[in-house]
């Protein structure tokens, strides 16, 4: 079997979501190493407006956009030094289900150098997938009849030569780091699959980016960051499993297969 290999991306003063993932990796067998992710906070505005000016992205790229695809670059080119030959890239907010190493494996086994293969996705718009090929009783491969919908970098996997191109392709930033359908239009990969139901969740953590300011910012969510920084119990842990039930209710209205609805999006 190929070498495969866990990064996860992590900023150095978020211990808190790095004990999280560990936790959360005990129930793999996988080897992982944590990556510590590109503060936005050191970017300068010259460089930022250097990226806005030669971007492809519709919009400008926020700073924090922009640290995002830093990250996710420096984590693959970290799996590309390794020779890792099936890197797998998470982000450090999600709960893995207990099956993750077998769909890890089955991917190991069966990955392809043209395709990526992502463990969740952010939605807010419909998409519709249709399915590929069965991963085992639980879990199969699945196409989005269209990517434009398709976000989110919170895990996916790919082959080292596929990483190699990949960070080719990102490096210098010219978009965002999961803007899939342009990934796809540009011939970097032929397709990218979903593993479905998610084998990952966020948890909804709120983000560690916070503006520069934060005496800017609104008196509720100065109330809410009291009580998320303080894990106030048990307001903080009612929040995340609030926050997580409107994401899964959202993926519900937006994610269809062949047309038709479904009510299983995550086997964790």
């Amino acid at each position: 079997m190929k070498t495969a290999k866990i990064y996860i991306i992590n900023l150095l003063d978020s211990s808190d979501r790095r004990l999280h993932m560990k936790k959360e990796l005990k129930k793999l067998n996988i080897e992982y190493e944590f990556i510590d992710a590109v503060e936005s906070k050191l970017l300068t505005q010259s460089y930022i407006d250097n990226i806005n000016k030669n971007r492809t992205h519709y919009k400008d790229l926020t700073i924090n956009e922009i640290a995002c695809a830093l990250s996710h670059i420096k984590a693959m080119k970290k799996g590309i030094a390794d020779l890792t030959e099936l890197i797998v890239i998470m982000e450090d907010d999600i709960i893995l289900s207990r099956k993750l190493s077998d769909v890890i494996n089955f991917i190991n086994l069966n990955s392809c150098d043209d395709e990526i293969t992502t463990l969740g996705n952010v939605i807010f718009e419909k998409v519709d997938f249709f399915m590929e090929e069965k991963i085992d009783e639980i879990f199969s491969f699945y196409h989005a009849k269209n990517y434009e919908n398709l976000l989110g970098t919170q895990a996916y996997a790919l082959t080292l030569k596929t990483a190699t191109k990949l960070t080719s392709y990102l490096d210098p930033i010219t978009t965002v780091a999961d803007d899939w359908n342009k990934i796809i239009q540009s011939s970097v990969v032929n397709k990218i699959r979903t593993v479905f139901p998610y084998p990952t969740q966020h948890v909804e953590f709120f983000s560690t980016i916070f503006p520069a300011n934060k005496e800017d910012l609104p008196i509720r969510t100065k109330i809410k960051n009291f009580f998320y920084k303080n894990r106030i119990f048990p307001v903080y842990h009612l929040f995340l499993s609030y926050r997580r039930s409107i994401a899964t209710k959202r993926h519900e209205a937006n994610i269809s297969i062949n047309g038709k609805s479904i009510n299983k999006i995550y086997h964790l």
